[in-house]
């Protein structure tokens, strides 16, 4: 599994992503698989909401997926730093 360390929007378990009225954002946890939408997902209410930028809290060891600017992503928080993953290789960690 290839994994990507993220330091853009995310420092002390918090990931922040930008939002707009044109391109919305959220975030997920990844509880399991679903056979329409391939993920069974848990969305997580907002930490902190700055208008146009939203805060989530995360925890270690939890799969998560997100959408900003029309870009879905997928990532794993280990020891306190956030690895980006291809959605595949999260596949493969819930299956």
């Amino acid at each position: 599994m290839k994994k990507t360390e993220l330091t853009k929007n995310y420092e002390n378990y918090t990931l922040t992503l930008l939002t707009s009225n044109r391109q919305r954002a959220w975030l997920a946890e990844v509880v399991g698989v679903n056979e329409r939408y391939t993920f069974n997902r848990k969305f997580l209410e907002v930490y902190e909401d700055g208008g146009r930028w939203l805060d989530f809290m995360l925890e270690d060891n939890k799969l998560y997926n997100w959408f900003e600017s029309n870009e879905q992503q997928f990532g794993i928080v280990q020891n306190g730093k956030l690895y980006e993953i291809n959605k595949q290789d999260a596949l493969e960690l819930i299956k």
